[in-house]
């Protein structure tokens, strides 16, 4: 059954209304006004949309996860907290499949533009790796180059390798999240 309009009915609507199938995509909507000829305009859009495959419009699933809800869900699961706040103000409700490697290089870049890679890399490839990784996401991130920071070779005599060995680990590497 091609598209057609079905006139607007007494007492229960004054606007027109589109129906019918048209390449095997069914169409049941109101046209949203009283006249005839805009209504005609309408479905002439409508099977132009159909032909185009722009119709029926795809929607986001509303139970999709978004970056927001994964870092929600992060946070209560007691995970740390820090650089969080930048990193919700700037994704958002952005859904989680969408975040792909060019996401978060412009993330780094926009939140952070003048910070150096060491930085850009702690404070927003790590924690957003992290979220979405709680969030069952497992995407192969490449850090920025330079992420690992300065490379220092230090000298250390015998007898400071021989102290240090002597000392708990736990003295020496303090716990650097929440």
């Amino acid at each position: 059954m091609p598209l057609k309009l079905i006139p607007p009915r007494a007492g229960k609507t004054p606007y027109w209304a589109v129906r019918g199938t048209y390449l095997k995509v069914y169409v049941d909507r109101s046209s949203g006004t009283d006249r005839k000829s805009v209504a005609l305009q309408q479905l002439r859009e409508l099977e132009r949309k159909i032909e185009r495959g722009e119709y029926p419009e795809k929607r986001a699933d509303p139970a999709a996860p978004t970056f927001l809800s994964a870092a929600v869900a992060y946070m209560r699961a007691g995970r740390c907290r820090l650089h969080m706040a930048k990193l919700i103000s700037h994704f958002g409700e952005m859904l989680l499949t969408d975040i792909d490697q060019a996401a978060i290089d412009g993330a780094a870049l926009e939140i952070f533009p003048a910070a150096s890679p060491a930085t850009r890399n702690r404070k927003v490839y790590t924690p957003v790796s992290a979220v979405l990784r709680h969030a069952g996401v497992r995407i192969e991130l490449k850090r920025p180059k330079g992420a690992k920071g300065r490379v220092r070779t230090d000298f250390m005599t015998p007898e400071d390798a021989e102290r240090s060995s002597r000392q708990p680990r736990s003295a020496t590497r303090p716990s650097r999240c929440c």
